[in-house]
């Protein structure tokens, strides 16, 4: 997306306005989960387990570099300072869950947790942002982190089934279990009731 233009880009706010104090907090939780991510791809099972995990990762890593990036540059727009730490909460809760990082299935659990608290986040910003660019900002990330939650939800299952040959299996033909048609879109509307506070992590 263009938000470097006069016409789209958001209007002047205050270091401190509700929109800065959001997209700090978003920056912070996607810096959360590419760093979550980059450590648990250089885990030896990840590594040499099942390839498609560690494409995921990989993936998923870059790209909430890059929803990290995005947000900062519109709160940059905004008169804010750039968050490139991670959200000190969700810091806290991979730095208290690593030692369990044993299987690829703990890496799954806790990156379900990161994604999910994001989406939430985001789509809760989505309406109490006041300007356009901003709401448009928080809705096209939304749903990419949607994505990879609806993936690792179907990762899970399949672990849980012992079906693991079956993770990324798209490339070849093979009869998925009938679950993976719907465990990856649990609900029709994404809640929110599980959201950040707007400055949960804002620059402090």
């Amino acid at each position: 997306m263009n938000h470097g233009s006069a016409r789209t880009a958001p209007p002047p706010k205050t270091a401190g306005s509700i929109e800065t104090m959001m997209l700090q907090t978003a920056a912070s939780l996607a810096n959360a989960a590419a760093h979550f991510y980059a450590a648990a791809f250089a885990l030896p099972f990840v590594r040499t387990g099942e390839g498609a995990v560690a494409q995921f990762l990989t993936t998923a890593a870059g790209h909430h570099r890059a929803h990290a990036r995005s947000f900062n540059a519109a709160a940059a727009r905004g008169g804010g300072a750039a968050q490139t730490a991670a959200d000190p909460r969700y810091a806290k809760v991979v730095a208290d869950a690593w030692p369990s990082m044993t299987s690829t299935a703990a890496v799954v659990s806790l990156a379900l947790t990161l994604e999910d608290t994001a989406v939430q986040t985001f789509v809760k910003f989505a309406g109490l942002a006041g300007d356009a660019p901003t709401r448009h900002l928080f809705g096209s990330v939304a749903p990419v982190d949607a994505q990879h939650r609806a993936a690792l939800l179907v990762m899970q299952a399949l672990l849980q089934h012992g079906a693991n040959d079956l993770i990324g299996a798209s490339s070849r033909p093979v009869d998925l279990p009938v679950f993976v048609g719907s465990v990856g879109l649990p609900a029709a509307i994404y809640p929110a009731a599980d959201a950040s506070a707007v400055n949960e992590g804002i620059v402090r």
